[in-house]
């Protein structure tokens, strides 16, 4: 990993840091690589910017940017978040008519035969 991309990431609250993240995940040798290198300020940072479209200094996210942001972010709540509050968690499912409880008057012990 070079020093440059290592003194960037230590500056977790910058932009310039991610986006050389996010450019660098094409150069490195492992995406694990940098995702074990975003802090959980980066995190949060990319997080914001893909929900609101934006960088904190209010640059647009471009298609690709926004892409990258969001790989990187999954693939770090993997590691870091239980599952319950990764992106895209949507809990247990049931079909709304199981949870209603419908009598088996079919197959009662009193029903005539």
């Amino acid at each position: 990993m070079s020093e440059g991309f290592s003194a960037l990431i230590a500056d977790c609250g910058s932009d310039d840091a991610i986006n050389y993240c996010l450019v660098e995940k094409r150069t490195m040798s492992s995406f694990n690589e940098m995702i074990q290198n975003i802090t959980p300020e980066i995190y949060q940072s990319l997080k914001l910017a893909v929900e609101i479209g934006k960088w904190a200094d209010g640059n647009k996210l471009t298609a690709e940017q926004r892409e990258l942001s969001l790989q990187a972010m999954i693939a770090w709540e993997l590691h870091n978040l239980p599952e319950d509050q990764r992106t895209g968690y949507m809990g247990p499912q049931e079909c709304s008519s199981k949870s209603i409880s419908v009598p088996n008057i079919l197959f009662k012990s009193d029903a005539i035969h």
